[in-house]
């Protein structure tokens, strides 16, 4: 009736396929993204674009986040938590979609297997890599959620509500 309407989708494997999902499209055109997913795969995993990620993002997150100032050296420590299996953050947002594998890389191993050939080694460095990606991309939006669910429950949210604000901000 011309409103809009949502609805929570419980299931994160439903969520991510949901996310995935990819229209019909004639046979010239998924060549054409195939070559553009090919390129982007190629530069996201460059580890330049992982060093301008710890300078540009914060600052853009600064900007716009709405949660005060994130330096790089936030994002370098929403890494570490990250790396070391520590960040409720990463985990949450991981969990409602806003980081993950609904990144530019959706299909990793495809994206191995055209690049090198199906070989079982380069697949799993290709993994490797991939996951080094996800994490630097993932530093800032940690860091932005971990300072607005503080900012929430300071502001007297409960945790639930303080993070659902924390993920509109880190999204």
């Amino acid at each position: 009736k011309g409103k809009p309407v949502y609805y929570k989708v419980p299931d994160p494997d439903v969520y991510y396929a949901m996310q995935a999902a990819q229209p019909l499209m004639s046979p010239l055109l998924r060549r054409l993204k195939g070559m553009t997913n090919f390129a982007r795969g190629v530069m996201v995993v460059n580890p330049l674009f992982w060093f301008r990620q710890l300078i540009r993002e914060p600052l853009q997150a600064s900007m716009v986040g709405k949660v005060g100032m994130v330096t790089p050296f936030d994002t370098i420590a929403a890494i570490g938590r990250i790396t070391a299996g520590k960040s409720e953050g990463y985990k949450k947002l991981r969990s409602k979609g806003v980081i993950g594998p609904v990144d530019v890389i959706k299909d990793p191993i495809e994206f191995a297997k055209v690049a090198f050939g199906d070989k079982n080694f380069v697949v799993r460095r290709w993994e490797d890599v991939k996951h080094i990606h996800e994490i630097v991309d993932a530093g800032t939006r940690v860091a932005v959620y971990d300072k607005a669910k503080a900012d929430g429950l300071s502001k007297g949210m409960d945790e639930e509500t303080a993070s659902d604000y924390a993920t509109m901000r880190a999204r």
